[in-house]
């Protein structure tokens, strides 16, 4: 397919998705089944362009100063399929299978910069109702780090050591050109591609199948390390979800002690579109709590909870620490300098908020997902 046609099919889909409320995963799947032509070259082009196009569909939306389906594709076009503006003006050239051609004001839009000065919301692309938390945490520095969470995500592997070591799954995956992660001493990354490349499916690889690593990643690996979980201890892992964290703590124990994974409803954090509601996050806030409130009375003197959220928002990070030391007497929070040389042994990074009690780790300084994580020690 020629670029004009994967920006129209990417059109399509992402009509789909916004206008007829499909997830995108559904939209992008049935669209090839109905294109039986398209190999998996363009199909991986118009996967790109159509997550390119939600993840920034409000920076996108204010440089073409409309978010339709058709000016967001437009917009994410360059910088998804590696073309410049002036060749996706060409492309879309109305010929039988491509996009139609650009009017007057889309290709002034489209050669143009968005203002500097455009709000942080914008810039970032985050909605308007977390500006006053995302400032909270990262003053000025809110919408490079919204920006950096739209940006596409390498792939982040962790290396079982009781069946492998960094080199030889770097060695097994050499052609995918991996590099070691810069913090965790068990990690390794696939970067993100540019353009219409894709990611490998490192999952239907040898080395996966052989029980050589598993995809988890950067951020919480180093949560797993800091966890301290060592040989013959008790831990327990709530909230465990899928089992990565689970999985790293038997590795971290070889395979001695006991690990107990639980999770109450694996499903009821995964649906993205829920969570972006202002009245969820309060109901977030109650369940962490509730969470924590579990964990505490199962901690033994001496021994360590560990709190890690995928989120960088202080009203589930800091505020949580904070109501739990002031309600549950008997627990101390652990400098998380101090539990980082513990656990994962290598230079920590700067933190992104604070050099005391809990790590805040970022894709804008850190190259990590967004990840908080806090260690609090029960006195003996």
């Amino acid at each position: 397919m020629r670029p004009g046609a994967q920006i129209k099919a990417a059109i399509e889909v992402l009509d789909e998705i916004l206008n007829r409320h499909r997830p995108a995963a559904s939209a992008l799947a049935d669209w090839g089944k109905t294109h039986r032509f398209a190999g998996s070259g363009d199909r991986a082009a118009i996967g790109n362009l159509v997550y390119d196009a939600l993840r920034r569909r409000r920076s996108l939306g204010a440089h073409m100063q409309s978010d339709t389906p058709r000016a967001i594709a437009l917009a994410a076009a360059p910088h998804a399929l590696g073309l410049s503006p002036a060749e996706v003006i060409a492309a879309a050239d109305g010929s039988p299978h491509a996009v139609e051609p650009l009017s007057e004001a889309e290709q002034v839009h489209l050669a143009s910069a968005l203002p500097a000065d455009a709000p942080a919301p914008v810039l970032g692309d985050f909605p308007d109702w977390l500006e006053p938390s995302l400032r909270r945490v990262f003053g000025a520095e809110a919408a490079a780090e919204g920006a950096a969470l739209a940006r596409r995500a390498p792939v982040d592997l962790r290396v079982n050591t009781l069946k492998a070591d960094r080199d030889k799954v770097m060695k097994a995956l050499a052609r995918f050109s991996p590099v070691a992660t810069p913090h965790s001493p068990l990690g390794v990354r696939l970067p993100a591609p540019d353009g219409p490349g894709r990611q490998p499916n490192v999952e239907s690889e040898a080395g996966h199948g052989k029980g050589w690593y598993e995809v988890q990643d950067e951020g919480s690996q180093i949560a797993a390390l800091m966890a301290g979980a060592a040989p013959r201890q008790q831990v327990l892992d709530i909230c465990a979800g899928a089992g990565g964290k689970t999985l790293a703590f038997a590795a971290s124990m070889r395979n001695t002690g006991q690990v107990y994974a639980y999770d109450d409803d694996a499903q009821r954090l995964r649906p993205i579109f829920e969570r972006l509601k202002p009245a969820n996050l309060a109901q977030r806030q109650g369940e962490q709590r509730a969470i924590l409130a579990l964990a505490a009375p199962v901690v033994k003197a001496g021994g360590r909870l560990l709190y890690a959220t995928c989120s960088v928002l202080p009203e589930e990070n800091d505020d949580q620490v904070a109501w739990f030391l002031t309600n549950h007497s008997g627990f101390a929070a652990l400098p998380w300098r101090e539990a980082w040389a513990t656990g994962v042994g290598s230079d920590p990074p700067a933190s992104a908020a604070r050099d005391g009690g809990a790590l805040l780790l970022t894709p804008a300084r850190h190259g990590t997902d967004g990840f908080f994580i806090a260690a609090l020690v029960k006195e003996k």
